[in-house]
């Protein structure tokens, strides 16, 4: 029966409330990000600004598919290296993002990240290493990256579980939001009366199994006791016969 709700809920939102994870046009898509590469080789900053300049950052990377991803999209540019948006301060051997984010992610090179003065940035190779690298040293390319944006006009493939960061990330007019927002109140509290309807037919055929038990154990109390009667019923029976063909001998000898 929760299948049954659960199916009809999920059909209720692609009906209602869909979503296409959209990137712009030469930009490749992978789960939450859009890249995009800028050909031509240049410093770290120069690659930065060039980010920048398309409203977006260099690359971060989280996880081994994420490295993965990078790398099998380097390969097909045919390209050789492209700058990370990692680096250290003066002083400080600890890498972090742009964004002031801790890689919690890494897969440097062996005998990498140097730890010396001038090696403050970092590259990955085509074969998914990464390599510290002096920053102010234009021989890699660029990729940048931004997050995708889920356009809520366009219905067909994305259902969002969490209703409030998916409606901030939509591009939609103010007046579709508030829209979306009350089918989204309807769709939660149809869930609710769904799962309370369930309940109660739930307890109803419980009930339900009580009657049908204590009318079976009913109907076998009354059966013995039917088939108890009918025994005794058979047995006076028996005995009356027998009785009344003794009488009839009797008087056949006295006759």
């Amino acid at each position: 029966m929760n299948r049954i709700i659960i199916v009809l809920i999920v059909i209720f939102h692609l009906n209602i409330v869909k979503a296409v994870n959209e990137c712009p046009t030469n930009w490749a898509n992978y789960r939450d990000k859009c890249f995009t590469t800028v050909i031509g080789k240049t410093t770290q900053h120069d690659s930065l600004v060039k980010c920048q300049e398309m409203n977006a950052s260099l690359v971060t990377i989280r996880s081994v598919e994420e490295n993965k991803f990078i790398t099998n999209y380097i390969k097909a540019k045919s390209m050789t290296g492209f700058w990370l948006g990692a680096s250290r301060q003066n002083g400080n051997h600890h890498y972090t993002w742009t964004d002031g984010s801790e890689l919690t992610y890494t897969i440097w090179e062996k005998s990498h990240p140097l730890n010396n003065d001038y090696t403050k940035c970092a590259y990955i190779t085509e074969d998914s290493f990464w390599v510290s690298y002096p920053c102010d040293i234009g021989n890699f390319d660029t990729i940048c990256e931004k997050r995708v944006q889920y356009d809520c006009s366009n219905m067909a493939k994305y259902v969002p579980t969490l209703y409030s960061q998916w409606i901030q990330e939509c591009i939609i007019k103010e007046s579709e939001k508030k829209i979306i927002i009350q089918l989204l109140n309807i769709t939660d509290k149809l869930e609710k009366s769904l799962t309370s309807t369930s309940k109660n037919i739930t307890d109803r055929f419980e009930e339900f199994k009580l009657t049908i038990k204590e009318l079976e154990n009913r109907y076998d109390v009354e059966k013995d006791e039917m088939e108890n009667r009918l025994s005794k019923i058979d047995s006076n029976a028996n005995r009356n016969t027998q009785n009344l063909n003794t009488t009839l001998q009797k008087v056949s000898l006295i006759i």
